[in-house]
Parts: structure tokens; sequence; C-alpha cells
């Protein structure tokens, strides 16, 4: 910070005595002095408590990027007594480190929210979000570690704790990555895709129009895989059974992909009035490969491309 008033003195004789040119940084008390230096006792004090309590560097690696914590954030949870000694306040430090830890969470949590995905027909569809895929901070752990890497002033970079993940960023085809199957169901028709090459496209018969019998919409882990499954149900009080040579099941309820060896047609608009109990039907070629090439790490983007009703 100039000495305005010595440097003005300065000007004004450099005028008087013709020079044309002042340097400043030579002119003998130019600046003024700092009231506090490097060496001051209450400075260095305060340097002290604030690397010994706020010291720490967190980096949480998340699908959105990378999330710093340190020091620039934790001196403002920090509370000062009448002497003006840092001290972390237990109540205040933990509500800090719960509030903190609830907006990561709420910047990386996709599990039960709809989102966009781009559809193989071109454009995209909004997909329901349901519990079975997405993004879920596991926030109780991520407390506790939290506690424990701030208590030890760790400088760390890890990735959260999840409940839930997904196959990939959302950046990665909306988080699903280059290995996945697509259903539109609007469309009736089918899509697998391995390491981002179509591996095999197919019409399909998804579930009848009716709110007890549609096919729901979402992104799922397969649960289970299981070759010559007899499925079971009850429909208007009548119990059924279906023998088929390949299940893939998608939902608790029991709603998965399999072979139709009794459907006589595919696609078009054949599933409205009669499509099944809920599974998405395939052909029996279809089926097989899928399961050839399906795993409980791939995800299964199910939507309905069109608004739809039921009858």
């Amino acid at each position: 910070m100039l000495d305005t008033g010595t440097v003005f003195e300065a000007a004004c004789e450099a005028i008087r005595t013709g020079k044309t040119e002042l340097d400043v940084t030579d002119l003998e008390g130019a600046y003024a002095s700092p009231s506090i230096r490097r060496d001051n006792a209450a400075l260095v004090k305060e340097t002290e408590q604030l690397n010994e309590l706020a010291g720490a560097s967190i980096t949480w690696d998340t699908p959105n990027g990378e999330v710093v914590l340190d020091g620039e954030t934790l001196q403002d949870w920090l509370t000062k007594d009448k002497e003006g000694n840092y001290k972390r306040e237990t109540y205040t430090w933990n509500t800090h480190i719960r509030q903190y830890i609830a907006q990561l969470a709420d910047s990386i949590d996709s599990f039960e929210k709809p989102r966009m995905f781009t559809m193989t027909s071109g454009g995209k569809t909004e997909v329901d979000g349901n519990n079975y895929y997405g993004w879920e901070v596991d926030r109780e752990a991520e407390v506790r570690q939290l506690m424990l890497d701030l208590k030890a002033n760790r400088v760390k970079t890890r990735e959260p704790f999840y409940l839930s993940r997904e196959a990939a960023p959302m950046s990665d085809h909306d988080g699903v990555g280059d290995t996945y199957v697509e259903v539109d169901l609007s469309k009736q028709h089918l899509w697998m895709y391995l390491k981002g090459k179509l591996l095999l496209e197919s019409d399909v018969i998804s579930g009848r129009m009716t709110e007890a019998r549609h096919t729901p919409e979402g992104i799922f882990w397969p649960q289970e895989m299981q070759r010559n499954a007899v499925l079971r149900g009850n429909s208007g009080g009548e119990t059924w059974s279906a023998p088929v040579s390949y299940w893939m099941k998608l939902t608790d309820d029991g709603v998965g992909l399999h072979d139709a060896t009794w459907q006589w047609t595919w696609g078009g608009d054949f599933y409205i009035y009669n499509g099944s109990h809920g599974c998405i039907n395939l052909p029996l070629e279809t089926a097989e490969k899928i399961f050839e090439n399906l795993t409980l790490e791939t995800p299964v983007v199910v939507y309905y491309s069109q608004p739809y009703e039921f009858y």
C-alpha cells in the first residue's frame, strides 16, 4: 500500500527539479509498513492453531468430478473462546460435518430421480426414477469417516461410500456406459449394446396396457438369471405358469426378460390389449443371445418414448 503523502512530495520535488521519471520502489518510505509481520506472536499462534485444527484436505472423486474440503472451509467451522483461541466446539463442528455430507450427497444422488436418456431412435426421453438404479451416497458412513479423517488431519483422495452405484458417470451415455440393454416400450423394440457396438435388436411384446399389467419403466440391474425356469403368477383370481428357457429378472415383483415361444407376433400395438402380465417377451433366439451376454452388472433401460394411457 502506497504512502501517498511521501509519494506526493517526491513527485512535486521531481517536477521542480525537471525530472521525467520517478522510481517509487527506490523511494524510502513510499510504501506503508505492515502492522503485522510473519514473526508476530499472535499471528504465529493463530497459524499453528489453524494448521492443527483445520489442516486436513479431503478430496472426493465423484461421478460429477472432484470435490475438495480443506482449510478454506474448515476454518469457518471453528469457534473462538474469550482468549481468542480457536477450538472445535463439538456440537457446532459435528453439525457442520453432517450438513456438508448432506450437501455432498444431494449433489451426487440420482437414486429414485428421473433422468434424461438418449435413445437409439434419436432424441432424448425422460425415464422414471426407481429404487433399483442410481447413485446413492451412504451418508452415515461418510459422516463417520469424515470425522475420523478430520480428527487425524488427513490429506487424502477417495471415493464416497455408496449404498447404490451406477455403471458409469452421467457423462458416459447418461450414466449407463457402453454396455446395456435398451427397451422402447412404445416402439416395442429392444437393442443390446456391448462395449459401444450394437450386438442385436429385436421386436418384443411387453405388458398389457392396464394399470395392473403394464411393464414399468426405469433403469434396472438384473437381479437373477436362470435357465429353464417356470414362471408363476395370479391374474384375475386364476393362477398361471409358463416354462421358459431364459429368465432374466428385473424387479422385486417378478418383471423380467424372457423367451415366449407361445407368442405368434412381435412388435406393433399387439401388446396394448394382448400383452404379457408385465414381463418383456422375447423371441427364443433373442433371449438366448441376451442371456449369453448379459451380466448382473449390465444396466437395462426401459422406457415409453410416447405418452400412454391405460384402458
